[in-house]
């Protein structure tokens, strides 16, 4: 598991698997109120090493856990989560399919087309114009990044 720092606020978080040696990322932002999580790694035992590294390096608690969609590498850490009562949230869209592959439930409060989620100094905005691509802008100050996710 690798954390890099991509800009200030923003790291991107980079978990590996035995499954054809395949990897997938993620998005740790560090805001004034906490951590906001973009994705929860393969699996509960990687989403807590991931947890432990945050606060290793943060030390301020996991505010919000946005999952992006209902894939396993995306998804498959979200009990972890769950479990240390970090407000998990996704579309309506992504919690009834990771229902139907047997995620437990998380909060579908994420508007499909475009939200915005505050944290702290933070603001995410949430797109998605059309499937396969997902948007997450992220402005703190006047720095931005956008989270470009083909799906």
């Amino acid at each position: 598991m690798v954390l890099t720092q991509i800009k200030k606020d923003a790291w991107v978080h980079t978990t590996y698997t035995e499954i054809q040696g395949n990897n997938a990322n993620g998005l740790v932002l560090s805001t004034s109120k906490g951590i906001v999580l973009v994705d929860a790694t393969w699996d509960d035992k990687l989403a807590k090493q991931l947890l432990h590294m945050i606060k290793k390096e943060f030390n301020k608690p996991v505010k919000l856990a946005i999952n992006t969609h209902h894939k396993y590498e995306r998804i498959g850490g979200i009990q972890a989560l769950l479990d240390q009562k970090i407000k998990t949230v996704s579309t309506p869209e992504t919690a009834s399919l990771s229902k139907e592959f047997n995620y437990p439930m998380h909060d579908p409060s994420v508007d499909s087309m475009e939200s915005t989620l505050k944290v702290g100094n933070m603001k995410l905005k949430y797109t998605s114009p059309g499937k396969p691509i997902l948007l997450i802008t992220c402005q703190s100050g006047c720095q931005s990044i956008t989270y470009y996710l083909v799906i």
